[in-house]
């Protein structure tokens, strides 16, 4: 972590290993419970490149807010992995206008994001997060964690797993990995 593009690392650039994973364990490959904890090895150095950012827990659905997605996913028609951090500016649209897109309803415990200007994430952004700022002084809020999207990665918005959702069960996956490793 802490640098933008794989083939030129920064100065803030973080390597740590993973030392423990878990997925949930309602997950049978599909989209429910699409979603895991993994445990560094150690702890990450926090500077001008890596920020802390914070799991939500509340109740605001968070409903037409700019927010923001990034990964090193797909991002061009030759289905190869980017060398570089690519992030979508998006705003979060009604489970309601994204079922509509999808052809049927999407869940309370998803929620969506539509890109602005034709910017998205795609194949291999799985599990990446969405993540909210209240102002340029505020830290990052994790609302949401990728599950799937468009199959054409061109159009359309992206369901990711809500966070308050699962909250209670990241934060007791945290804390069993962390006493058992």
């Amino acid at each position: 972590m802490g640098t933008h593009d794989i083939n030129n690392y920064s100065s803030t650039y973080q390597k740590i290993r993973s030392k423990a994973w878990v997925y949930h364990e309602n997950y049978t490959g599909g989209t429910e419970a699409d979603i895991g904890v993994i445990l560094l090895e150690r702890d990450i150095l926090y500077n001008d490149d890596v920020h802390q950012a914070i799991l939500y827990n509340g109740n605001d659905i968070f409903a037409d807010k700019g927010v923001t997605g990034c990964g090193w996913g797909y991002h061009n028609t030759s289905n190869t992995a980017s060398t570089i951090l690519y992030c979508m500016d998006a705003v979060t649209i009604t489970n309601a206008r994204c079922g509509s897109f999808y052809g049927g309803p999407v869940r309370s415990n998803f929620i969506c994001a539509q890109g602005k200007n034709h910017s998205r994430t795609c194949t291999g952004d799985s599990g990446s997060a969405l993540v909210f700022k209240e102002n340029y002084k505020s830290s990052y809020i994790v609302i949401g964690v990728l599950s799937f999207g468009p199959g054409s990665c061109i159009e359309g918005p992206v369901v990711y797993n809500r966070v308050p959702t699962y909250y209670d069960w990241i934060v007791n996956k945290i804390q069993n990995l962390s006493t058992y490793y």
